[in-house]
C-alpha cells in the first residue's frame, strides 16, 4: 500500500496541462527509458500549437525521472559559427562534474579547430591566357603567364597534400570526441536526452548543418535527440539550401529515426459550460500572467467567455490565444468585452479587414465581415437557437455569428429596425440595439482605438 502511494506521489500532475499532454509525456518517457542505442526523434506540429511548452514540460519530467537532459533553443543561438559548438558547449556543462569533463572539452576544441574555417583556400584556376589564340602578346608577358600557371600548379599540389593530412587529423579528432562522449553517456543509468527547439525557424543553412552534425558527430549509444519542429517548414529550409528539386522528405529520413505528430488540440468539441472547456482554462492562466483577476473583474471574466467561443468558431491556436490576451492587456482591459474580443479576433485572423475598419471604410468592411460570418454560420445550420434551451458552446457560437452579422448590417444601413438584435445585443454586448442605432460607428471606433492607435496623416506633408 505504501509503495503504491509513493508511486502515485512520484508522478505529479503537470502544472498548466489543460490539454492532457501528461499522458503522452509518460508514454514517450517509457519509450526513451528502454532505448540504449542512439536515436533522433522528431515531434512535429504546426507553429503556435504548444511544441515549446510540451518540450519544456517533458524536459522537467525526464529530469525528475533521473535523466540528464539538455534543452536548446536553436533559433536564439543560430548566430554561432558552427552548430557543433552549440551542442558541445551544452554537453560540457552537463558533464562538468564527471571524470570525462576535461577530456570532452579538450576533444571538442580539437574538433572545432577542424570545423571552423581559418582562412580562404587557394583558388584553383589557371589564367590560360596563352591558350586564348592571341598571337601578338609580347614574349615577356607570355613567359610571365606561363610561370604564374606553374606556380599555381605547384601551390595546388601542396594544398592537396595539406588537405589530405588535415582530413586525417580531422577524422582522428572526430573519432576521439565521439569515443569520449560515448564513454560519458555509457556511464549514465538512463539515456541522455537533448531537446532542440525551434529548428525550423533557424537560418536554413544552420538548420541543415545542425542535422548533419547530429548524425556524424553525436551518434553514440545512450544519447537521444528530440527535435521540436514544424516538418513542412524544415523541408522548405532544406530545399532552400539544396535547391527546389531536392527530395526533402528523403533527406530528413536519413537523419531522423522516428517522426511523431503532436496531437492537435480539439477546440471544435463543444461544452455545455463554456468556462469549463480547456480553452477557457488556458485563457484564464494566460491572463493571470498579466495579473488580471478574472474571478472578481466582470470584464476579464466576459473576455474569457467571449474568447473561448471565438476559439471554438475560428479554431484559434494556442499562440493566437496568447496574442489575443496580449492585445486585451494592452487595451487596459477596458471597453465592451463582447465587441473588443471580436475586433481582436479580426485583427489576428483577418488583418486586412481589421485595417479597413480602422481606416473608417465602414460600408465595404462591414459587407466583407458579414460574408465571413455567414460562411462560418453554415457550420451551425442544424442548431435551432429558439428550441435549444441549454446554452452549449455550439449554440453560443451561432448566436455570436448572428449578432455580429446584424450589428454590421446596422453599419451598412442605419434605417434597419432589427428587433431581434436587441436579444443578442444584451447577451453579447451587455446593451440593447433595438431600432435604429445611429451611434454604432462610435461603438466600433471607441473599441477599435483601444487595441490599435489611429494613424492620422497630415495632407500638408
Amino acid at each position: 500500500m505504501t509503495e503504491a502511494k509513493n508511486q502515485e506521489s512520484k508522478i505529479e500532475k503537470i502544472e498548466g496541462d489543460f490539454f492532457d499532454r501528461q499522458k503522452l509525456i509518460e508514454i514517450l518517457s517509457k519509450y526513451i527509458d528502454i532505448l540504449k542505442k542512439d536515436a533522433v526523434i522528431a515531434i512535429d506540429a504546426p507553429w503556435g500549437t504548444g511544441k515549446s511548452w510540451f518540450g519544456s514540460k517533458w524536459t522537467d519530467y525526464l529530469k525528475k525521472e533521473g535523466h540528464k537532459v539538455i534543452f536548446i533553443d536553436a533559433f536564439k543561438q543560430d548566430y554561432v559559427e558552427d552548430p557543433f559548438l552549440l551542442i558541445a558547449a551544452e554537453i560540457n556543462i552537463l558533464a562538468k562534474d564527471s571524470s570525462t569533463s576535461a577530456e570532452l572539452q579538450k576533444n571538442a576544441i580539437s574538433v572545432l579547430k577542424n570545423l571552423v574555417p581559418f582562412g580562404t583556400k587557394i583558388l584553383m584556376k589557371g589564367i590560360g591566357i596563352a591558350s586564348m589564340g592571341i598571337v601578338d602578346i609580347e614574349k615577356g608577358y607570355v613567359d610571365l603567364v606561363k610561370k604564374a600557371n606553374e606556380d599555381i600548379a605547384d601551390n595546388t599540389s601542396k594544398w592537396i597534400t595539406k588537405e589530405f593530412e588535415g582530413f586525417e587529423n580531422a577524422k582522428a579528432s572526430f573519432d576521439d570526441y565521439k569515443k569520449t562522449l560515448e564513454n560519458f553517456c555509457d556511464k549514465q543509468t538512463k539515456p541522455v536526452v537533448i531537446f532542440i527547439d525551434e529548428l525550423d525557424r533557424c537560418r536554413p543553412s544552420f538548420a541543415v548543418q545542425l542535422l548533419e552534425r547530429i548524425k556524424h558527430l553525436f551518434d553514440v549509444p545512450n544519447l537521444i535527440f528530440v527535435l521540436l519542429m514544424n516538418k513542412n517548414q524544415l523541408e522548405k529550409a532544406i530545399e532552400g539550401v539544396y535547391g527546389s528539386g531536392t527530395d526533402a522528405k528523403g533527406y530528413l529520413s536519413k537523419f531522423i529515426n522516428l517522426f511523431l505528430h503532436l496531437p492537435e488540440i480539439n477546440f471544435t468539441e463543444y461544452y455545455r459550460e463554456v468556462n469549463s472547456s480547456p480553452a477557457s482554462k488556458f485563457i484564464y492562466s494566460v491572463l493571470k500572467n498579466y495579473k488580471f483577476d478574472a474571478d472578481s473583474q466582470i470584464n476579464h471574466h466576459l473576455f474569457i467567455h467571449n474568447l473561448t467561443v471565438w476559439t471554438y468558431i475560428k479554431k484559434l491556436s494556442l499562440r493566437d490565444i496568447e496574442r489575443a490576451c496580449t492585445i486585451f492587456a494592452l487595451s487596459g482591459a477596458k471597453g465592451n468585452a463582447g465587441l473588443l474580443t471580436y475586433l481582436i479576433v479580426l485583427k489576428l485572423k483577418h488583418s486586412d479587414l481589421f485595417l479597413e475598419l480602422l481606416q473608417g471604410k465602414i460600408k465595404e468592411s462591414s459587407q466583407k465581415a458579414i460574408a465571413i460570418l455567414k460562411e462560418e454560420e453554415e457550420r451551425f445550420k442544424d442548431i435551432n437557437i429558439k428550441e435549444e434551451h441549454v446554452m452549449t458552446t455550439r449554440k453560443e457560437a451561432k448566436i455570436y455569428l448572428r449578432a455580429f452579422q446584424e450589428l454590421h448590417q446596422l453599419q451598412t444601413n442605419k434605417k434597419l429596425t432589427l428587433l431581434i438584435l436587441g436579444n443578442y445585443g444584451r447577451l453579447i454586448f451587455n446593451r440593447s440595439f433595438t431600432g435604429n442605432y445611429d451611434g454604432v460607428e462610435k461603438f466600433f471606433t471607441d473599441n477599435l482605438n483601444l487595441i490599435d492607435l489611429p494613424i492620422i496623416f497630415d495632407p500638408k506633408e
